[in-house]
């Protein structure tokens, strides 16, 4: 019997929105019993989804609380002028900032400070042996 836990932020859909509706759970609900049906035979009444909404501060990533390392890796991020919508040339598109953009944006980039360290760390692992 499969068992599926769908773990979510209570920050809505749609614009406006504050949680998730009773119709969108109902088409995941759906959707998921769908593809373990296709994917792996299993009956749909065999199968059991949990879905649980969270206010966004009750998860936490990087050691912060979730709202506030969205909010740091969105100050960090840089976006490829060229592709922004908005044709922004110094600073992020306000979309960008807040993590929403309309459509997307291209190639966003961490800092070249981060991305070195991550080679860094990719060289190490694979001089180790670990990749």
């Amino acid at each position: 019997m499969p068992i599926v836990n769908i773990l979510v932020t209570r920050e809505g859909t749609r614009p406006g929105a504050e949680i998730t509706t009773r119709e969108q759970k109902a088409a995941l609900y759906k959707g998921i019993a769908d593809l373990l049906f296709t994917v792996m035979g299993k009956p749909h009444e065999d199968t059991t989804v949990i879905f649980h909404e969270h206010e966004i501060d009750d998860l936490g990533q990087g050691g912060l609380p979730l709202s506030d390392y969205r909010n740091q890796r969105t100050q960090n991020r840089q976006v490829n002028p060229s592709s922004c919508p908005t044709r922004v040339s110094a600073a992020l598109c306000q979309a960008c900032r807040d993590g929403t953009p309309s459509k997307p944006h291209g190639r966003i980039q961490p800092p070249a400070s981060r991305a070195t360290s991550a080679e860094s760390q990719s060289e190490e692992r694979s001089e180790s042996g670990y990749l």
